[in-house]
């Protein structure tokens, strides 16, 4: 006869559940998608690309076929950002792989997009800027004394108004 093993009976929770099991199902499903690897990039990023957290962030990893550890990371930037992060490039490389604690990523590329980080201004509208007709030219220009000083001014004035 084959002993079963004894399991101690579970303590009472009166009613309290683990933060994990709440959380899991709303976390669950992008974490699964996203990969394991990708995400550890993600909550890192902060730590790993300092001051550079705040216009770039890791969007995918992929690999080859040949080599599965031959893994590349991309990385969305703010538009006219890329030579400062091509710089950058070894230090992140380096910075994420002792993150992981092995060689994670062999290869870093760059998409320069519209992003904007959370630092940065909120876009401005255009706005026209007024004309001004020529009779207010006129009134404008009559404390000039120079007279070529006026009619340069005056030609001035009109080729704004083409625009």
């Amino acid at each position: 006869m084959v002993k079963t093993p004894h399991y101690p009976k579970p303590r009472p929770t009166y009613g309290l559940k683990p933060l994990s099991k709440l959380s899991q199902p709303l976390i669950s499903k992008s974490v699964r998608n996203r990969g394991a690897l990708l995400n550890q990039i993600l909550i890192l990023w902060p730590e790993i690309a300092g001051d550079a957290a705040s216009w770039s962030r890791p969007i995918s990893i992929s690999s080859t076929k040949q080599d599965k550890n031959d893994r590349s990371l991309k990385i969305e930037i703010d538009s006219g950002r890329g030579p400062v992060a091509s710089m950058l490039i070894p230090t992140l490389i380096n910075k994420i792989n002792a993150a992981c604690g092995y060689s994670a990523i062999r290869h870093i590329s760059l998409q320069q997009t519209g992003y904007i980080g959370k630092n940065a201004p909120p876009p401005t509208s255009r706005t026209m800027k007024p004309v001004i007709a020529p009779d207010a030219l006129e009134d404008i220009t009559k404390q000039v004394s120079s007279p070529g000083l006026r009619d340069s001014l005056h030609r001035l004035g009109a080729a704004l108004r083409k625009r």
